[in-house]
């Protein structure tokens, strides 16, 4: 027959996540954290310590990665019980305090790099933006120009696609230019075979 504490385990497991999976992986630690880590498992106050929901490795990760420095941070560290901190919590503050200033000073740089990293994804989202308000904008300007060369149609202009040295060229034959829409147009009653070179295809 099982234990209350081995039926409790068998329960909460499906619960717990794996080490892969959670967010203090000892693999991921860095030197300052493993030294604190070496710190907790050598402390002799702390041999009885057995975490009911995760293991010893997991809950020194956590406890490390927070890096409290008060019993109050202490019981913010996941998987770490009120019971725990109560029997354990002083004996833990006191393996972690000679690590306490460079654990926090690497905590620092992290944050530091996140905001970094949150700064340069701001300013990203800022440039895409802008490209889409640029994007947007050229497109509404190039919509009301064809808008402006239909209403121009409909007027009876034929808009002809003159190249910069035909300009001259065109104007002698009676061609008109379209300053709003920068184009050369034949006006009507004017005969199209002399334009036929730049009529639209």
């Amino acid at each position: 027959m099982a234990s209350h504490g081995e039926w409790l385990l068998s329960t909460l497991r499906p619960f717990i996540p794996s080490l892969g999976a959670c967010s203090t992986n000892i693999a991921a630690l860095t030197h300052v954290e493993l030294a604190a880590m070496a710190s907790l498992r050598s402390a002799p106050r702390l041999a009885k310590f057995h975490p009911m929901v995760t293991t010893k490795e997991v809950a020194y990760a956590t406890i490390v990665r927070r890096a409290p420095s008060t019993i109050e941070e202490l019981r913010g560290c996941r998987g770490i019980g009120s019971g725990t901190v109560a029997t354990f919590g002083e004996a833990m503050l006191e393996a972690l305090e000679p690590h306490l200033l460079a654990l926090h000073a690497q905590g620092n740089g992290r944050r530091e790099a996140e905001r970094v990293a949150d700064r340069q994804q701001a300013a990203k989202a800022a440039v895409e933006a802008k490209a889409t308000v640029a994007a947007k904008a050229r497109a509404k300007a190039q919509a009301e120009a064809k808008a402006q060369l239909t209403a121009n149609e409909l007027k009876g202009r034929l808009y002809l696609n003159v190249h910069f040295l035909d300009k001259d060229l065109v104007k002698q034959r009676g061609a008109r230019w379209d300053g709003h829409a920068k184009r050369w147009y034949v006006p009507s009653g004017i005969l199209l075979d002399q334009f036929a070179h730049w009529l639209p295809k």
